[in-house]
């Protein structure tokens, strides 16, 4: 009984590692491609070549 509580937590304790990394490296490649248009009408702001958009008017 012993072991199997230190595997369970070992394996969620890889599994928030895991989700941690793929959400730390989403916000880089976010960062990384941030693109800032402005317009006489609006601000654009684009990131992962327009699949995320956000306009302000």
């Amino acid at each position: 009984m012993k072991y199997m509580n230190s595997y369970i937590i070992i394996s969620l304790l890889k599994l928030l590692l895991i989700s941690y990394n793929i959400y730390y490296f989403y916000y880089i490649g976010l960062w990384i491609t941030l693109k800032y248009e402005i317009n006489e009408k609006e601000i654009l702001i684009i990131g992962f070549n327009g699949l995320k958009r956000l306009e302000f008017q």
